[in-house]
């Protein structure tokens, strides 16, 4: 079984126009890119430079999404998973 087979939210694919801004150790990211969204979270790609700062428990304070048609308020998130981190 696939970690894709246990995801209990449908995933949908976002466009280049889905950003994320938020604050992470003092600092700030803006247009981070979203790669696909659900009711339980969201994807972004980071470069690999800034991938290290990201372990999963980490805590992003005052995440945004920066899309038009979606909510506007700022929420507490955490780092659930890293892409290649051991």
């Amino acid at each position: 079984m696939t970690s894709h087979a246990n995801r209990r939210d449908a995933r949908f694919l976002t466009g280049p126009e889905f950003t994320i801004a938020f604050t992470l150790q003092g600092q700030a990211f803006q247009d981070i890119r979203m790669m696909n969204l659900s009711v339980g979270g969201c994807f972004a790609l980071l470069g690999g430079r800034m991938a290290r700062f990201f372990l999963p428990g980490a805590t992003l304070e005052g995440l945004v999404l920066l899309h038009p048609d979606l909510p506007k308020g700022p929420i507490r998130a955490g780092v659930a998973y890293v892409l290649g981190y051991s």
